[in-house]
């Protein structure tokens, strides 16, 4: 059990049985005896407002006890841990995957450089942003949900200020059709060299129909050529393709 590094906890809804208190205790006393680097907690939640608190303290204490951990994954769930963790808790943080209320606790003053965002309903505000500039990495890899396309370019817009250092940009949400739109508003980044998007195929949902493959590998490569002109190091357009056409991912 010592050799243990990666640890995930999946799929654990709480409900306040005497039978889960027992196998959550004991969960968190056999984690307090390894040496993680990295751990993963998905889909695990509290229902019962008493055991909230408890169950929060003791995500707490399992970061305590695990100070060379490096990558952590806390995917759903409402953490809420402003007030539960501190500075010192998990000094060697390097990647990150969380809803953006977590970022803002975990990302200052550790040297987080991969941050992967998930449940981003709301454009994030000044102080999000300000909090994610704090990393000493600094964060050279953003992923992040976007569900509202037309606030894109204003995401942009602030993540070329707050973090210029940005080399791989990941999208995932809704389809960026509209590459000429976004090329023309795309601001200037120092470091940047990658973009993965989702692209709609679908002559019918594509600008001015499109139709052939030739077209369409003429479109990417303009948008490559822009963007060029405004970020010196950028490499490569990734595209996730996506078909209305049909019903599958092509």
């Amino acid at each position: 059990m010592v050799n243990v590094k990666s640890l995930s906890l999946r799929d654990f809804h709480w409900i306040g049985t005497p039978s889960q208190t027992r196998i959550c205790d004991a969960i968190c006393s056999t984690v307090s005896l390894i040496s993680l680097t990295a751990l993963v907690i998905q889909n695990c939640d509290v229902s019962t407002h008493e055991r909230q608190a408890d169950h929060k303290f003791q995500l707490r204490l399992i970061l305590q006890h695990h100070p060379l951990l490096e990558r952590l994954n806390l995917w759903s769930g409402h953490w809420d841990l402003g007030q539960w963790i501190l500075p010192t808790d998990v000094p060697h943080l390097t990647h990150l995957t969380s809803r953006p209320r977590e970022a803002t606790v975990l990302v200052p003053g550790r040297p987080v450089t991969s941050l992967s965002l998930t449940h981003v309903l709301t454009m994030p505000n000044q102080d999000f942003w300000e909090a994610l500039a704090l990393s000493t990495g600094p964060i050279h890899t953003l992923k992040m949900d976007i569900y509202d396309p037309e606030a894109l370019l204003s995401f942009l817009q602030s993540l070329s200020v707050h973090l210029p250092d940005v080399r791989k940009l990941i999208l995932d949400g809704p389809d960026y059709e509209d590459l000429p739109t976004l090329s023309q508003g795309f601001p200037s980044f120092r470091s940047l060299r990658t973009i993965h998007i989702p692209l709609i195929d679908c002559l019918e949902c594509t600008l001015h129909d499109l139709g052939s493959d030739s077209q369409r590998d003429d479109q990417r490569a303009d948008f490559t050529a822009r963007i060029r002109l405004k970020c010196p190091r950028f490499e490569r357009l990734d595209y996730g393709l996506f078909s209305l056409c049909g019903c599958g991912i092509l």
